[in-house]
This record gives structure tokens, sequence and C-alpha cells, in this order.
């Protein structure tokens, strides 16, 4: 059974498609996830945005889409919760696609967001920022990232 994912798709007032996902990505839903990224950007190689700020739960599967994507435009915009800043970075998605966080979990209070350093990235497996984390050794790791339930 497919875990609860819902996609859809607008144009902003410049033309460019956003693809907004809400729930988890997986392994059991990531066809409908890449048939979405498929029609919106229609077969071209024009800009996309893809706002995955509301997605709990996003596995190996939900990044390889996201890489296969941006080898298909030209400017892959990703907007994600900033719990998963650190994952993108990692898995090098950042470096072929423009990773930002989501506005609205950057503060509670007005105050400034505090920067993620090198040397955060790096510590092993934050509980703070993943939690859930299982990774299996063979030709391709898999690994899952799951937010807190408590953000």
């Amino acid at each position: 059974m497919p875990t609860p994912l819902n996609l859809s798709t607008v144009r902003g007032a410049d033309g460019t498609p956003k693809v907004t996902a809400t729930g988890e990505i997986d392994l059991s839903n990531i066809r409908r996830f890449t048939e979405a990224l498929n029609a919106a950007s229609a077969g071209t190689r024009g800009p996309l945005t893809i706002d995955l700020s509301a997605v709990k739960y996003l596995d190996s599967a939900g990044i390889n889409a996201l890489f296969d994507h941006a080898e298909e435009v030209d400017d892959l915009h990703v907007i994600v919760h900033p719990f998963l800043i650190p994952v993108f970075n990692i898995s090098g998605l950042s470096e072929i696609a423009t990773v930002e966080p989501a506005r609205r979990h950057l503060t509670r209070t007005g105050a400034k967001p505090r920067e993620t350093n090198k040397r955060d990235m790096f510590r092993p497996m934050d509980q703070r920022l993943l939690t859930g984390v299982r990774c299996r050794l063979s030709s391709l790791c898999r690994t899952s990232w799951r937010l807190p339930q408590r953000i």
C-alpha cells in the first residue's frame, strides 16, 4: 500500500511551474512523484520549483528522483524544511540545484535562523536533525530521513 502523498502543480505569474508535495515520499509512491515532475516540466528544460516544505518523510528514492530531474531542467529550485538542508548538502543535490529552507519554518519568534556551518553537517547523524535513519551497505546505500514529530 502506497504511503500518503498529495501533489499539486501550479504555474507562477512568470509561467514557472511549481510542484508542491505534502506527506511522505518513498519507494511506494515515487512513480507518482516522478510523473508529477515530468508533467510539470512538460519536456522542456525551463526552470522548475519543487516545494517539499510539507514533506515529513523522504527516502533515497526521492533524492534520486530529484537528482534525475535536476539533469533534465536548466534551473531546479527546491524548497525544503530547514531540518533537511544538511541532507541535501551531504547528498550533493545542493550543488546542482538551488535548495532553500521554507520561510515559514525558519523562525517562530522573528529571530534570525541559525546558520549551518560545515562542522554541523558532518556530525554523526545528529538526533536533533535526523531520526529514523537506516542504511544498508550494498552497491547503493539506501537511507531515509524522517523529521521529528514535534517541529
